[in-house]
């Protein structure tokens, strides 16, 4: 199973062997800014800054330039697209969302949450350093492949052409 990872800079700074591990390994890795900053009321400047940042990270780690972004916080505008496109990104969301980044939840009602919100082409956002990830992700994977799903790297879902982000954050054909 493969899976994309959306990094940032200082995690991939400081483990370099598990970003070179997680390419190794036949996953993708992308593009999720160099210090997580809110990249909504950013300057499209500011923008490339901070992903070029990123890159100089990465890119030697990888082996090659990323070419997918996701926003950090999942705020994003006009001017974090375009200017994520600008320079050669496709820029991805998910809908389906594991808020693993809270204490609180608890892995069961993580899996509540997400398993019924399961579709075909569905993008699961979860957390490398997610509390209960260990806990809930083998559960999640197993019972969404028995429910029929396979999971691929969002590249794979990618739509091929010209295409708009509308503002659900979901790729559509232009």
């Amino acid at each position: 199973m493969k899976a994309t990872f959306f990094l940032c800079g200082f995690w991939a700074e400081k483990y370099p062997d598990k970003v070179r591990a997680m390419v190794q390994d036949g996953h993708v890795v992308g593009n999720h800014s160099a210090t997580h900053p809110h990249m909504a009321s950013m300057s499209a400047a500011a923008i490339e800054k901070e992903l070029a940042a990123f890159e100089k990270i990465a890119e030697p780690l990888i082996g090659a330039r990323t070419t997918l972004f996701r926003a950090p916080y999942g705020e994003y505008n006009d001017t974090v697209i375009l200017t994520a496109r600008s320079l050669g990104y496709e820029v991805v969301q998910w809908d389906v969302d594991t808020v693993d980044w809270r204490e609180e939840r608890s892995a069961q009602d993580i899996l509540d949450t997400v398993l019924p919100a399961l579709k075909p082409g569905s993008i699961i956002l979860c957390h490398n350093n997610g509390y209960k990830i260990k806990e809930y992700l083998p559960t999640l994977l197993e019972t969404a492949q028995a429910e029929g799903y396979t999971f691929v790297t969002v590249d794979k879902l990618l739509l091929e052409g010209e295409t708009i982000i509308d503002v659900n954050g979901m790729q559509k054909a232009a």
